[in-house]
């Protein structure tokens, strides 16, 4: 893949990513207290780790300062993704390789799809649906969802696909 840069939305003359997952500050014009014009010339920008394992960058404008991680700056960039604070659509790393933040790597899905890959790659020992968990205690399956953060009890099943039809079906109610 050819390396190509764009402007991080937001940051338009400061900052740019490229679609190979490296940032750079741009070469800009600065006007000190005194007056005088003075260019401070682009660099690489440094990589920090987050806790979780993701490459961030703190990004800073008109001295204030912003951690992103740096797959969100690609997406923002090339793919239209917007940072809004919600949790409905995140940035995926197909690969699951958190450190590979080329574009050709990334993908904008809904974060109930990234929750279901995350199960199917990893296992979570239990179910392969949402909302469905076997109890052992019980020997049964258990259906649940969460509906505004609390949650709701739909009962415990035989199978793994009746717990996961009333999970399903509690989910279609509320739309």
């Amino acid at each position: 893949m050819k390396e190509e840069w764009r402007a991080v939305p937001g940051y338009f003359g400061y900052f740019e990513v490229s679609s190979l997952g490296r940032l750079r500050s741009t070469d800009r014009v600065i006007i000190r207290n005194n007056g005088r014009r003075c260019t401070r010339k682009g660099k690489m920008m440094n990589d920090g780790l987050s806790d979780t394992g993701y490459i961030m960058n703190m990004l800073r404008l008109n001295g204030v300062g912003k951690q992103v991680p740096r797959h969100q700056l690609v997406a923002m960039a090339f793919l239209g993704y917007e940072r809004n604070g919600k949790t409905d659509y995140v940035v995926d790393h197909i690969d699951e390789n958190k450190l590979n933040n080329r574009l050709d790597n990334l993908q904008i899905v809904t974060n109930r799809q990234n929750v279901i890959k995350s199960r199917e790659l990893k296992g979570n020992g239990t179910s392969k649906h949402i909302g469905v968990c076997w109890v052992s205690r019980d020997s049964r399956w258990l259906a649940q969802i969460r509906i505004n953060g609390k949650r709701k009890y739909l009962g415990h099943y035989k199978t793994e696909e009746e717990a996961s039809d009333a999970y399903q079906k509690a989910l279609k109610s509320l739309s």
